[in-house]
This record gives structure tokens, sequence and C-alpha cells, in this order.
């Protein structure tokens, strides 16, 4: 098991204290257990394994020395075979649960590690496993695991970005030799941005449009060799880097294009449909595109669980870092901690990671299920919690970089570099607005069919029911204390209705601009609704996790839901006191309520960071470790970054 942090800012082992200084204090590993879940000793094992001297954190190197230092620890990975879980095993079955908890902990040493893992074995090698059929599983897997050959998973475009029903690369099918040939079709239909095309990839996942007989039958992904064994490209691939990036420059991404690339029918990727020269196209699907698209949902589940341990890391520097350092004061300097302001830019972005982490664990819950995967539920949920977790992770990292002032945006006290890795992942596996325009167009369809089922009579019923829930609110609401409006319960109610309340304003809007009356915005609405049904949606499992958490960390872990709950309160304010739900008194009790939480929070908010046990080697950061030397690096640099 991984060791127990220690709070080297007082000096206690928070282990087993109940009671420090007169406060009682949260048990540390019940904290950890809580937070590990069932997957304590698969990420305890990790922990233990990215602390080790290989894996120290580096930003000395040129890009190129970056890209090859991260294949070389994922070579370490892959020889502990964690990437495997996802795989099949002899009976068809795999473990895509232990497969997502091995990538969530990975992020927190190095956001490329984590992205050159997940690039390796869960977009390619996830891609031939959930795509592929039984004997290209047991041709490709293998070599996939042990790294024997690295992949790359080509699917966005330069013309069309990710839009997966758009591209332009084709894959015509030749009856006579049995053999599938790529092109691409013209400049826009340029692969581009692939990770592990840069340098290291030999094989492609391509994603093209299957033209049988000048039909075309879906989108498909395709088995393209790249590359020979010593790293030449092969007839018919073009091959260039994509550039220079803000951030992941431990990631090789690169370009590629396809002149009449001919490869066997047997490299399809055939679980939606099949070719073959006696009967030409058979789709086992009705639309291959969209069952393509839905079997990789788990991705965009893997990248809000990356986010996720990012803002933990960028957490844990920058409280740390609030509790080491002293500023202004009289008559004698402060903790930044002790400052009403900096607990209230730090305490609530603590409890929303502890909401997001709840919400993370549902979305990996229904991943395990096979027959959630492939739904739209799950496609709609992993769009939503991505969506709203990367978001939400870039924020807490920007305010963490604040938080430090200019010892955060020193490379090697890691803030600003985990902001800058972590923040393509509002755009990787799908542009998080567009995510939740799916999530909002899929809920809008869902009330439809409700109303086209149910008539006129439906559609009154639930107007009524939103009224009437309305007024009961702003009932309840009339003498609510600081501490009533801060219990989950109540704010669950009213964000429930609210999320009910916009998704109807949504609706509106968009029968308003099908009859032709205005020019009327309609994308605005339908991203006011998916943010409340995310936050609805978080505050609901946060509040569930409650009752399964062990009794000696409730008390703790229910003053982070209350200040969760009134913080999602605050941020909206605005739409409660138009609406008539809140007033003026109640936004004085809302203030009131986030400024006692935080001033109770501030006694364990160490021991809360210190839960998500990140080794030392792993955080990397001086301003966040046990030394006094704040200002130096981890390591002396030779080279410019």
């Amino acid at each position: 098991m991984s060791a127990v942090p220690t709070d080297a800012l007082t000096g206690h082992s928070a282990a087993d204290a109940e009671r420090v200084d007169g406060i009682t204090r949260p048990p540390l590993q019940r904290l950890i257990a809580y937070l590990d879940g069932p997957h304590a000793d698969l990420k305890a094992a990790i922990r233990d394994e990215l602390a080790r001297p290989e894996y120290g954190y580096r930003y000395d190197l040129t890009r190129p020395e970056q890209c090859d230092l991260i294949l070389e620890r994922c070579r370490l990975l892959a020889q502990r075979r964690w990437g495997d879980a996802l795989f099949p095993d002899a009976e068809g079955r795999s473990d895509v649960v232990s497969f997502l908890a091995a990538l969530e902990t990975i992020a927190i040493s190095d956001p490329n590690l984590l992205i050159k893992f997940g690039l390796q074995f869960g977009l390619f090698g996830g891609a031939i496993c959930y795509l592929g059929n039984r004997e290209q599983h047991r041709r490709w897997l293998p070599q996939v695991a042990d790294m024997r050959l690295i992949g790359c998973y080509a699917m966005t475009e330069l013309g069309h970005g990710s839009d997966i029903r758009s591209v332009r690369t084709t894959a015509r099918y030749d009856p006579a030799s049995n053999s599938l040939t790529v092109d691409s079709a013209d400049p826009s239909a340029r692969k581009q941005f692939i990770g592990n095309a840069g340098r290291h990839a030999r094989i492609a996942v391509v994603f093209a449009q299957l033209i049988v007989e000048d039909r075309p039958c879906g989108v498909f992904g395709v088995l393209v060799p790249i590359r020979d064994e010593a790293g030449n490209a092969l007839p018919g691939i073009r091959i260039g880097d994509t550039g220079a990036k803000a951030g992941l420059l431990g990631i090789d991404n690169g370009w590629l294009e396809f002149d009449q690339v001919r490869v066997p029918a047997e490299n399809l990727l055939d679980r939606y449909g099949t070719v073959s020269p006696e009967q030409g196209f058979r789709a086992n699907t009705d639309d291959p595109t969209a069952a393509t698209l839905r079997s990789m949902s788990g991705g965009r589940v893997a990248m809000a669980l990356a986010a996720l341990s990012g803002a933990k890391a960028g957490l844990t520097i920058a409280i740390r870092h609030a509790y080491r350092r002293r500023q202004f004061g009289h008559p004698e300097e402060r903790r930044l901690i002790d400052y009403p302001v900096h607990r209230r830019r730090l305490l609530p972005r603590l409890a929303a990671v502890y909401a997001m982490d709840a919400l993370g664990k549902h979305a990996m819950a229904q991943a395990g299920h096979s027959k959630h995967m492939a739904s739209t539920d799950f496609e709609e949920l992993a769009a939503l919690v991505k969506a709203s977790v990367t978001w939400n992770a870039l924020d807490i990292l920007r305010e963490c970089r604040e938080a430090c002032g200019g010892q955060g945006y020193l490379a090697h006290n890691r803030v600003g570099t985990l902001r800058a890795d972590l923040d393509p992942l509002t755009t990787l596996e799908g542009d998080n607005t567009l995510l939740f325009q799916l999530v909002a167009k899929s809920r809008l369809q869902a009330l439809q069919a409700r109303l086209r089922s149910g008539g006129m009579t439906t559609a009154i019923r639930e107007a009524i029911r939103l009224r009437q829930d309305r007024l009961g609110l702003a009932l309840s609401a009339r003498f609510a204390s600081s501490e009533r409006i801060a219990d989950p319960r109540f704010v669950l109610r009213l964000l429930r209705h609210r999320e009910q309340a916009l998704l109807w304003r949504a609706a509106g809007r968009i029968r308003t601009a099908r009859a032709g009356r205005q020019e009327i915005d309609i994308q605005t609405p339908l991203l006011d609704f998916t943010r409340a049904a995310a936050e609805r949606l978080t505050l609901e499992h946060f509040t569930r996790s409650l009752a399964s958490a062990d009794p000696s960390i409730r008390p703790a872990l229910a003053e982070l839901c209350a200040l969760h709950a009134v913080s999602c309160l605050d941020q909206h304010l605005a739409w409660h006191l138009q609406t008539g739900l809140l007033t003026g008194r109640h936004a004085h009790a809302i203030e009131q309520a986030i400024d006692r939480l935080c001033r109770t929070i501030q006694a364990n908010a160490l021991v809360l960071v210190d839960a998500f046990a990140i080794p030392d080697p792993c955080l990397g950061a001086p301003i966040a470790l046990n030394t006094t030397k704040e200002t130096q690096p981890c390591r002396s640099t030779s080279k410019n970054c």
C-alpha cells in the first residue's frame, strides 16, 4: 500500500488522529478508502509505481526528448499489464472499470503519460477491442498489450474535426482482390492532431467512409500500417508533425495522408458491418456509424477522470501552499488560508472535486456494464460528465495557479503546466460545447416524444406541475436560514426545478424559431439547460455517496456536500432571484453559509487533500513538499523547454 501522507505543516500524522489541537479530524486512511473505491489495491499499486525515480517530474527536456521519455515510461507501465484490463480474456471478458481506474490514477503523475497510455490501450487498442472481431483480437491485441506494436487512432480530420459522419477519407472495397483502398480524397481529409502519429506509431486505425460498389456504407475503422520497423513511412503514406503546442509536449501529435493505400479486407474492423466478394456489404446494425460512435463513449469518461485527477493535484499544491505562505497582517504575517477571500477561492473548489469524484464513480460503474456501454443513455451520460468535469477542472486549475501567485507560474511547481497539459481535454473526444448540445438534443427529443404520445393533456399537466413545484419551493424557501439554504436536499429541489424550467424554456425557444416568427438564439438556452442538468446530477450522486461512507468521515463529507450545494446556488443566484424563488435575504444567507462552511472546512483542508493520496514524487512541486526551499526546482535546468 502507498505510504500515508504526513501533514508536513503541523507535524501530525493524520492516519489515526481523531482529535488534533482540539479539532476532530476524519481518519485519513478511511478518506483514502472512500475516494479509492472498490479498486483501492490497484490504485495503491499504481501510485507506488509512479513514486519511483524513473517517473520523476521533468520540465527541462526538448520536445523529442520528452516524447521518447514518455514512451519509455509507458512501456514500464505496460510491463505491469495494467492496460490489459480493457482487452477480452479467453472467455471474452474484460474489466473496463479497472482500466478506467488505472487511467484515473496514472493522471495524478503526468497528463502526458496518461494520454500516451490512453492512446495506446484505450483508443488504438480499444478500437480493435470494441469494433473488431475475435480473430482481430487474437491477432492484434497481444502486440498492443506489450507495446511491440504501437498504434494511433486516426479519426480527426483537418476539414471536419471530430465530425465523424463527415470524414472525407475513403476506404473503397474491391471484391476482385478482397482488399480496401484507403485514400485522402482532398486536403481537408488530412488526419490531423493524431496522437502517436508524429514519431512512434507503426499502424493506425483509420476512420473512413466505406464504399462498396460505389455506395457509401457508413464510417468504419480500418487498420492501416503507416511505418516500417525502422520508422520510415510506407508507400502511399505521408506523415508530418503537427507542430509546437501549448502543452502535452510529451505527446507526438502528427498528421497523416493516404494516397491509394491498399490493405487486405480482413483489416476492416467489422463488428457493425462486413464485406465479402460473395455478398458485398452486410450491415450488422441499422446505423453502423452511430454504433461506432457509441462504442467509444468510454473514452469520454476517461477524459473526465483524467481532468479530475489533475484538479486534485492542483488543489493539493495550492492548499498546502496556502498553509505555508505568510503574507501581510499585523503584528505578524498571516497564512494565506487564514484570509477569508483565499478560503473562498479554494475550498468551494475542493468541495466541487469531491462532488465530481462521486459523479465520476457513477459514470465508471455504468461503463462496467456492457449493455450500457453501447446505449444512447450511456453516450449521453459520458458526454455530460466529460464536458462538465473537464470544464470545471480547468477552472479549478486556473484558480489554483492564481492562488499560488508567481510560484504557481513556475514550471517546477507544476500548476501552470498541469493546466496547459489538461486544456486539450475540453476538445479531445468531442468539443465540450457540442457534447452539451448533444445531451440537450437527446433530452428535448425525449420531451417531444412524451408530449406527442400524451397530447395536449400531457403538456398541460407538465406545465401545471412545474408551476406547482415553483410555488412550493418559494414557500419552503421563505423562512430558510443560512443552515437551511445549505441543506443539499433543499438545494437539490431547487436544482431539479431549474433544470426542468430551462428544458421547457429551450423547447419554447425552438418552437418559436421553427415558426419563423423571429430570429432567435436557441443554442444558449440549450447550454444553460445542460449545465443545470450536470449540476443536479453531480450533487445528486455526491449526496448518495454519503450514505455508504464510513461514519467516521461522514461529517467532513457532509460539510463538503453542503458547501458544494450552496455554491451551486451562489453561482446562479441571479436566475433564482429573477424567478422569485429566492430573495435578497436568501442571497445574504447564502453568503453567510459559504463563509461559515469555509471556516469549518479549513480545519480539515490538509487532511482532505492528503486523502487524494498523491505521492510527493508525483506532485513534484517544491511549494507542496516537505522542504523550506520553496523557490528551488526539483532539479536544475540544463536545456530550454
